[in-house]
């Protein structure tokens, strides 16, 4: 049984290894039965993928095909810069903080009163 973990630009693959053979089985991972890599550990890495793509993985040992799965790769995340707007993170671990909890507070104040009882300057 073919076991696999997914990123946006590889997949791993793992497998279990047969006991009580005579010799080291060598194994094939074919992806899209074009791209092989051969090895003799129980697991493959393969790289250089696209995101949010199929592809067929197979596996064969010693020349015998043993099973196939076909992998989605994931979808590419949007990184997103936290040192802009509305963000503002300066990365010495406490103005984000300092700022969600003022956040916070000015919002419990806010839901507590009337909004023509709160006077909230502008920084």
């Amino acid at each position: 049984m073919l076991n696999y973990i997914i990123h946006e630009d590889e997949i791993t693959v793992w497998w279990d290894k047969e006991i009580g053979l005579d010799c080291a089985p060598v194994y094939t991972v074919s992806v899209n039965e074009d791209q092989r890599f051969t090895t003799k550990k129980t697991y493959c890495t393969v790289g250089n993928l696209l995101p949010d793509t199929d592809y067929k993985i197979s596996l064969s040992k010693n020349g015998v095909f043993s099973e196939a799965l076909i992998l989605r790769t994931k979808k590419k995340k949007r990184r997103i810069d936290v040192t802009g707007a509305p963000y503002l993170a300066v990365g010495d671990g406490v103005t984000v903080l300092a700022l969600c909890l003022k956040s916070l507070a000015i919002r419990r104040i806010v839901s507590t009163y009337s909004s023509t009882d709160v006077n909230i300057p502008s920084p």
